[in-house]
């Protein structure tokens, strides 16, 4: 067995004041910037392979943007692209660099992220010294709360707001395990970590530029271990999870609340780094598999109910609508444009392609999606995993929006409505779940 080698490294990904945030159905020029943006990256390597765990904070990243780095990581550091797992931690208060809504991404922003993003993994492998390694779970309680809800009327709604007395109870579960991957130098110092948890980071809001409670976790990991480590942050299956509780006060958000939540995760990701026995690594797996999964079918009802929306709107089938022509912008408004975008991309492409990776260290796995996956699928990978940790990551490698469970399908709510953010039939659920139990089955076979 090969000794394993370690390096970690981190660098800024801050655009310019004025660009444009993404995460709501308008765009909003930054105004300023709370705290940097960065992309975080831990190479892992023991003379035999090599693995490279890389987290941004953006709100996800396109496929073809994706494979742009991994090839630029590939030319500069020789590790092969399918080793190379690069998500997002879904900050809501960064940059567009995914289409979604009405926001248009900035080219040449993208382009000096491709380089910023593989710098940071040549920086880290750069770094490699002889190390340990060590795996944990933990867990964290309120702090993530399901967002769907059936009412009293028997509907289900997304985020009903805080108080609501129709509220009869949340539909789905929340997923508090703790997943962290934690690495340790010759001086046995921990210098980085790949932490797994999951809830949305959409909780400073606003105008100003921030990584969220992601940035406060991170910042909160350097007062603990030094400003050197390096943390890696995952975010797991929460498509239907945020930092809401209905039941609780009235104001709930910001960058105070950001910071609370960044300082729970951290405290207990250092109190389980702390009691764990560093080791070697038993090994290095990857294994990845791509599926084409269907665009849902856009029906002449669905194009006729869009384009009368937006006539009636004064905009017609092709204007750019903006809060400035609306005065306020209607939900209507906003899925008629992104239903008739859907319709077109079927069009041309009638399937999206959606990357399942594995990778496996030792007894531990992680399964990546490209989605905003729902947390009932995201637990059923982890209890039908073989191995003896399994933690699941998404906005991983592209991004292809909501995957709901089928059956949300019939209870409605936002996640499901058709938009370029939730587009893939209700199949998509199921087709994911076995493509990930079925590579990591043959994994465990080979481990």
């Amino acid at each position: 067995m090969n000794a394993l080698r370690a390096g970690a490294a981190r660098v800024v990904i801050t655009p310019p004041i004025g660009t444009p945030l993404a995460g709501y159905f308008e765009p909003r020029p930054s105004t300023g910037v709370l705290d940097d943006l960065h992309a975080h990256a831990l190479v892992l390597g023991n003379g035999q392979q090599a693995v490279a765990l890389v987290s941004c904070d953006l709100i996800s990243i396109k496929r073809s943007t994706v494979l742009a780095i991994r090839r630029q990581i590939t030319t500069r550091t020789g590790i092969p692209p399918g080793n190379i797992l690069i998500l997002c931690t879904h900050a809501h208060t960064g940059p567009y660099t995914s289409a979604t809504f009405g926001g248009v991404m900035n080219e040449s922003y993208l382009e000096g992220l491709t380089d910023l993003v593989a710098g940071a993994v040549e920086k880290a492998w750069s770094a490699r010294q002889s190390a340990q390694i060590s795996f944990s779970t933990g867990t964290v309680e309120g702090i993530a709360f399901n967002r769907r809800f059936r009412m009293r009327d028997g509907q289900v709604r997304t985020n009903p707001g805080i108080g609501n007395p129709d509220i009869a109870g949340p539909v789905g579960p929340v997923d508090t395990m703790l997943g962290v991957i934690s690495v340790t130098g010759p001086d046995g110092k921990p210098a980085g970590a790949w932490i797994n948890y999951a809830v949305h980071a959409d909780v400073v809001s606003g105008d100003k530029i921030s990584a969220d409670y992601p940035g406060a976790l991170g910042a909160a990991m350097r007062r603990e271990f030094g400003d050197e480590f390096v943390s890696v942050y995952a975010n797991g299956a929460c498509g239907n999870t945020n930092h809401i509780d209905t039941s609780g006060p009235s104001k709930q958000g910001g960058s105070e609340h950001a910071r609370r939540m960044g300082e729970a995760i951290a405290g207990e990701a250092a109190r389980v780094i702390r009691s764990g026995a560093p080791g070697a690594l038993r090994g290095i797996q990857t294994s990845s598999t791509e599926l084409r999964i269907p665009l849902r079918e856009i029906s002449a009802e669905q194009i006729a109910w869009a384009e009368d929306i937006l006539r009636q709107a004064g905009a017609g089938t092709g204007g750019a609508l903006t809060s400035e022509d609306l005065g306020a912008p209607s939900a209507d408004v906003v899925y008629a444009r992104e239903t008739l975008e859907v319709a077109r991309q079927r069009a041309e492409e009638p399937e999206a392609i959606v990357e399942v990776q594995v990778i496996v260290l030792g007894d531990t796995a992680i399964v990546a999606f490209p989605a905003e996956v729902f947390a009932e699928i995201g637990l059923e990978v982890k209890a039908k995993s073989p191995f003896t940790h399994t933690f699941v990551a998404c906005y991983a490698n592209g991004i292809v929006g909501y995957i709901p469970t089928q059956a949300a399908f019939s209870e409605g709510g936002y996640e499901v409505r058709t938009a370029r953010s939730s587009k893939l039939v209700p199949e998509a659920a199921g087709m994911i779940t076995s493509a990930a139990l079925g590579l990591l089955e043959r994994m465990r076979r080979t481990s």
